[in-house]
């Protein structure tokens, strides 16, 4: 079961930093939904819904727009709460990554591949995602430690309370 989560969790975090780096080598994307000012492009959506395919997974635009939604109120949720974490904290994160990723060399070869990427260039890449992914687990922690709820309802209600702006 906790090889199943971890599965899950290295899949979506795979997907971020793929989505990260074609959002990084874009040029001027057609934005669709602003977020608390974090902007969300259909050029984005788009992208993700073709990495998922690529994995033999068919997700619907709404469901990646609602995701999408969740991560920019979790982005500025971290900033409001002056959330960081240290350049070493993430490289040590990314090392733990990249190891799992090396046990199935078929896969991550495959994830190189398509990205066009050799490993030192994924992982530098992979930078940012992982940095946000660190302080989203911090945010997690305080929301239940400090404010003594469950983190998915303090995001919902993040959510509803969210400037969003469809374009």
């Amino acid at each position: 079961m906790k090889n199943k989560k971890y599965i899950i969790l290295l899949l979506l975090l795979i997907v971020l930093v793929a989505t990260f780096i074609y959002f990084k080598q874009a040029k001027k994307e057609h934005v669709i939904i602003s977020v608390n000012s974090y902007d969300i492009s259909q050029e984005q959506v788009d992208r993700i819904k073709e990495q998922y395919n690529s994995f033999g997974k068919d997700v619907a635009e709404a469901q990646i727009i609602e995701r999408l939604i969740r991560e920019k109120v979790i982005l500025s949720a971290v900033k409001d709460e002056g959330i960081s974490v240290t350049k070493e904290e993430v490289e040590q994160f990314t090392d733990e990554i990249f190891l799992k990723l090396q046990e199935d060399e078929e896969f991550l070869n495959e994830l190189l591949e398509k990205n066009k990427m050799t490993l030192e260039e994924y992982k530098k890449e992979s930078f940012a995602t992982y940095e946000l992914s660190l302080c989203s687990q911090k945010l997690r922690e305080k929301v239940q430690n400090e404010k003594n709820i469950k983190f998915d309802d303090y995001i919902d209600d993040l959510v509803e309370k969210a400037e969003l702006i469809r374009y």
